[in-house]
């Protein structure tokens, strides 16, 4: 499959099996590929913007430098996914499985991740201003040097959690489980 025309056609034949493929650099914006495979996928600098990805299986799928701006990922597979420097601004991402996913440096301002499970993950350096973390799973996940302002923790679970130099000014914390996570901030 050499191109995202020839992909999209197997998609509306029924197809949702192409785990790895090497489907980077391909503009997929908009389309609906939801329950899709994408196991093993190389969609590094992709272009997802807007797609629906919903339910679809995106584990140690690799999607760095990939845009996916408001695009639907309401319980996708992501457990083991590299997304460094990934553009997740406004991505609709309730309830994903993404543990021990890398996203380092990566874009996700006003991202939905409630109810997700990032447990484990990499948010190294990442933007997560105004993210909504509702009742996720944020056990052993690396927030160092993240910008978490306005962003909305109430009732998630932090414990054993790397915040060191983490931004949590004007955070939503109510409820928060923050046993044994590490909080050093220094100036």
């Amino acid at each position: 499959m050499n191109t995202a025309a020839g992909l999209l056609t197997q998609y509306a034949a029924g197809e949702r099996n192409f785990g790895g493929y090497d489907f980077s650099e391909f503009n997929l914006a908009g389309q609906n590929l939801a329950q899709v495979n994408f196991q093993r996928v190389n969609l590094n600098v992709a272009n997802l913007s807007g797609a629906n990805l919903s339910g679809a299986n995106l584990t140690q799928a690799k999607l760095n430098v990939a845009r996916l701006s408001g695009a639907n990922l309401t319980q996708a597979n992501l457990a083991g996914a590299t997304l460094n420097v990934a553009n997740l601004v406004q991505a609709i991402a309730q309830g994903i499985d993404a543990r021990f996913a890398s996203f380092l440096q990566a874009e996700m301002v006003r991202i939905d991740l409630s109810g997700s499970n990032l447990r484990g993950g990499i948010f190294t350096d990442a933007d997560l201003r105004e993210a909504k973390l509702v009742k996720a799973n944020l056990i052993e996940a690396n927030f160092s040097n993240a910008d978490l302002r306005g962003g909305i923790l109430a009732e998630s679970y932090l414990s054993r959690a790397n915040l060191h130099s983490t931004n949590l000014s004007r955070a939503d914390l109510r409820g928060a489980d923050f046993g044994n996570a590490e909080l050093r901030h220094e100036l």
